[in-house]
């Protein structure tokens, strides 16, 4: 039986894998209003069908590409501060991979950027609870900055805030022309400038 469990989480992690990146891929160059689930199910390999049987809905297969994308962009997260025993060292490993997000996962960027004003009010809702806890996680290594004499005492909350739309402006940089500056560069930019300034003297 627990085999056949195991069998049967790992299909499902498959299918909203195949899910997320075809999703990702046409809403950025669709857009959600115009995209169709017929479309996505290409996109991702799946007969519409199959497409069903783990979303009902095309707000639900947006839903399901933002928490896919935090998920991965929190598992990232958790493997790069591994280890990481300073505060200073662990808040700028997980900027880097929120920054370098858009480098890896360019169309899930995209959709994470502007396609969110579609979802409804509850759709809204289910976005907040995900945003929230990712500034929280942002929050906690704050605090333990400051808690550990690293960090300047000051309101983590609009700190945490203050970063991660830092990070969200260039979620989805590269795709105008004009926006030409490496990602790297900005990286340590913003953690140059930005973090080192709530360093404690």
């Amino acid at each position: 039986m627990a085999k056949r469990e195991e069998y049967m989480e790992a299909r499902r992690q498959r299918r909203r894998r195949q899910i997320f990146n075809g999703a990702t891929k046409v809403f950025a160059q669709k857009g959600y209003s115009s995209a169709t689930t017929q479309e996505i199910a290409d996109a991702a390999g799946l007969a519409k069908g199959t497409l069903y049987e783990y979303v009902q809905s095309k707000e639900e297969i947006l839903m399901l590409t933002i928490k896919e994308g935090l998920s991965l962009v929190k598992a990232e997260t958790d493997k790069a501060i591994a280890g990481l025993e300073d505060p200073m060292d662990r808040l700028q490993a997980a900027l880097r991979v929120q920054l370098n997000f858009a480098k890896k996962y360019r169309h899930a960027a995209r959709v994470l950027r502007l396609e969110i004003f579609d979802l409804s009010e509850n759709g809204r809702k289910f976005l907040s609870k995900i945003v929230d806890d990712h500034i929280e996680m942002f929050r906690a290594f704050i605090d333990d900055g400051i808690e550990k004499g690293r960090l300047k005492k000051l309101d983590s909350r609009i700190a945490a805030e203050l970063l991660m739309h830092a990070c969200s402006f260039y979620s989805d940089y590269g795709y105008l022309p004009h926006q030409k500056i490496p990602l790297n560069d900005i990286t340590d930019f913003i953690i140059d400038n930005f973090v080192q300034g709530i360093v404690a003297e």
